[in-house]
């Protein structure tokens, strides 16, 4: 399977003759370029190598001139898998005439470069929620571009580009489900039913600790996929989770005895406190839905009374218990 070799976008010029043949040896991929670094798919080469053997190349290759040491050499903007299948059909003569390529100027800036690339490779071709993160990190790695400025090109917020790097970092810890969920190309499912999708991990990196996922983490991300949760609602639900299993259990004297009459509990306690217990035990209630339900209820009944020394208040309190 073929890997095409990158080149970063040097500045300068090569020198390069107007309406002359380029060696295809000569090119290499743009870090730029969704298909730098990745394995191209030999279908998509086999059949472009079948199109251009019977109709000529109809698209140009975009191709930017820089300058590697003295050697002259062209960066591929777009059209990695053009250039594949040509490199299969001229075995012997090698060359890119200059009708089939398209030359940028020298000046043109990364950013520019970037908006060419994507208008020609990304909103062409669809891509997983993986594979475009790793797209991303490379832009990252291999560029002076910032967040920002990636975000702008794929017109997205800054939060977005910092969630797909960790996608990317933390791939390996992710349970299976969530990674087939987030490899899966759109239009290629199957029978396979994607849940998890990249806005349902964004909602959860914001949450991720900085410690590696444990064995509990996974089971409970797993669990969370089979309840089908909004995004939104998965990554308050895993936010919990996390805090609770990072943060350690709480002293049981902070929780109250659940086990005394509920106006009993409220005459032992001040209002701030028995807030404070009760998110406590919603903390505590993390792997059990059902639990979790009732104690967010209870704390929204609680901070609508307002409790003071009558008496009746401080039973309704009680009774929100």
């Amino acid at each position: 399977m073929n890997t095409e070799t990158c080149e970063d976008v040097v500045e300068g010029s090569n020198k390069h003759e107007p309406n002359s043949s380029i060696p295809l040896s000569a090119m290499r991929v743009s870090a730029l370029n969704r298909s730098c670094g990745v394995a191209l798919d030999p279908q998509v080469v086999a059949t472009l190598a079948t199109d251009i053997e019977a109709n000529g190349l109809i698209n140009p290759i975009t191709l930017l001139p820089a300058v590697n040491g003295s050697e002259a050499t062209y960066v591929i903007v777009a059209g990695a898998h053009r250039h594949a299948a040509l490199v299969r059909l001229r075995t012997t003569t090698g060359w890119l005439a200059a009708d089939e390529y398209r030359l940028l100027n020298p000046d043109t800036t990364p950013e520019q470069v970037l908006a060419i690339s994507m208008a020609e490779n990304t909103r062409r071709t669809a891509s997983s929620a993986y594979g475009e993160s790793l797209y991303i990190a490379r832009l990252l790695e291999h560029t002076e571009l910032t967040k920002d400025e990636v975000g702008k090109a794929f017109g997205r917020v800054r939060h977005w580009v910092t969630a797909a790097q960790r996608l990317v970092e933390r791939w390996s810890e992710l349970p299976e489900s969530w990674r087939t969920d987030l490899s899966t190309v759109p239009g290629t499912e199957g029978e396979h039913s994607v849940i998890i999708s990249f806005t349902h991990f964004a909602e959860v990196a914001r949450h991720l600790p900085s410690s590696p996922l444990t064995a509990r983490d996974v089971r409970y991300m797993e669990k969370c996929r089979d309840k089908r949760y909004s995004a939104r609602i998965l990554g308050n639900t895993m936010a919990r989770h996390f805090k609770f299993f990072n943060d350690g259990d709480e002293p049981q004297s902070s929780v109250p005895d659940l086990n005394q009459a509920p106006s009993a509990v409220v005459e032992e306690l001040e209002y701030t406190t028995i807030l404070e217990a009760l998110n406590t035990a919603l903390r505590h209630s993390a792997p059990d839905f059902k639990l979790t339900g009732i104690i967010e209820k209870a704390i929204t009944r609680v901070n609508k009374l307002k409790v003071g020394s009558d008496l009746h208040k401080r039973e309704q309190l009680g009774e929100a218990l």
